[in-house]
Order: C-alpha cells, then sequence, then structure tokens
C-alpha cells in the first residue's frame, strides 16, 4: 500500500521523501547509541584516579593572597581539558568570582604532581576585591572535588577551622552530547525553501 502511495508522488518528491527518512532513522539510531554508551558499565583499572583540590589554609584576611593547589596523588596520569580545572564561587549563593575566562587546553597531571595558582581575592566578574563570607572551589571537569574556605576583615591570629560540606555532583556529559546530536538532526532536517521562479 505504501508503494502504491509513493507511485504516485513525483520523483524528486521521492527523493526528499526517502532522504529525510533515512536521515531521522540515522539520527535516532545516532542517539540510541549514544546512550547505550553511557549505560554500559565503565570497566574500572584496579589503580584508580585520585585527585585532591585545596587551598593552603581555611581561613584567609581581606586581600591576603590565596593559594589553590590540586594535586594528583594517585597512579594514573589524569587529562586535564581547560585552565584551570576549577571555579571559585561564593558560599552558598554560588555567584562565579574567578576566572571569568578559561583557557581551551588539554593538559595533564602526572602521579604526584600538582598545580597551584595563586588569586589576590579580586572578583574578575564585578571588577572589585571580594566581600568578607565564605566561599568555594568546585573542579570544572565532572569529578566532584570542592573545598571552602573563608573571608575575614580582621587579621588571621594562629587560628582555622575546617569547613566540610558534602557535595553532589551529576555527570553533564550525556545532557551535552543530547544536545548536540539533536542539533545535528534538526539542523539537517529543517525544511529547505525554494525560490519560485
Amino acid at each position: 500500500m505504501l508503494f502504491l502511495r509513493l507511485n504516485h508522488i513525483k520523483l524528486g518528491e521521492r527523493k526528499l521523501l526517502k532522504r529525510t527518512v533515512s536521515e531521522v532513522i540515522l539520527g535516532f539510531s545516532s542517539i540510541g547509541i549514544l546512550l547505550l554508551a553511557f549505560y554500559i558499565p565503565q570497566v574500572k583499572s584496579e589503580q584508580s584516579t585520585q585527585l585532591l583540590l585545596m587551598t593552603n589554609k581555611d581561613i584567609y584576611s581581606v586581600g591576603e593572597n590565596v593559594t589553590i593547589t590540586i594535586l594528583n596523588v594517585g597512579s594514573e596520569t589524569v587529562s586535564i581539558g581547560g585552565y584551570p580545572a576549577w571555579q571559585i564561587f561564593t558560599y552558598p549563593g554560588k555567584e562565579p568570582v574567578y576566572p571569568k575566562y578559561f583557557i581551551f587546553l588539554s593538559w595533564s597531571l602526572e602521579p604526584g604532581e600538582n598545580n597551584t595558582i595563586i588569586w589576590n581575592q579580586y572578583n574578575a566578574f564585578t571588577e572589585s576585591f571580594v566581600e568578607p563570607g565564605k566561599y568555594i572551589v568546585e573542579d570544572n571537569q565532572g569529578w566532584g572535588l570542592s573545598t571552602y574556605f573563608t573571608v575575614i576583615s580582621i587579621p588571621v591570629g594562629g587560628y582555622s577551622s575546617s569547613i566540610q560540606v558534602p557535595s553532589k555532583t551529576e555527570p553533564v556529559l550525556p545532557y551535552i552530547a543530547l544536545i548536540a546530536t539533536l542539533t545535528a538532526i534538526f539542523t539537517k532536517l529543517r525544511p529547505k525553501t525554494r525560490r519560485k521562479r
């Protein structure tokens, strides 16, 4: 019955219909493969990747330099996409503070190696120095790493306290892949307009 209906359609329209149907099937197949890839259990090596994200202190005076370090304490090289691999936010409001821009490059940390950046408490978004309060440094690689520190307006007098808050992360990669695939499909399927002469 479908074949009989296709016979009444012009040859050019039939080719367009076949191409559209095959692109839709290809798109759904791609989505299925991507979804399947994310739900296949990953084989983990006996040596797991272990990173620490830390500051050199828990409490800082206003204007005091904050030393932020990411350290590979595992036995495998860790590949990192983007620099720095973390961002500072106010806590609990989660307003971004630093950096405003990231360098998109691929780099790695060998076992035992670290990367340290000294931050001068300058808020890159408001273009002023930060106010006293609590801040959180979170990785932007999806590892679920975070550390907290407090900026106070009086000088630090030899005391410190640890602020520990559990963090929950959800993988963002499946959502990015799905959005990219759907964008590619809809770009291919958008109707082509023809000018009539």
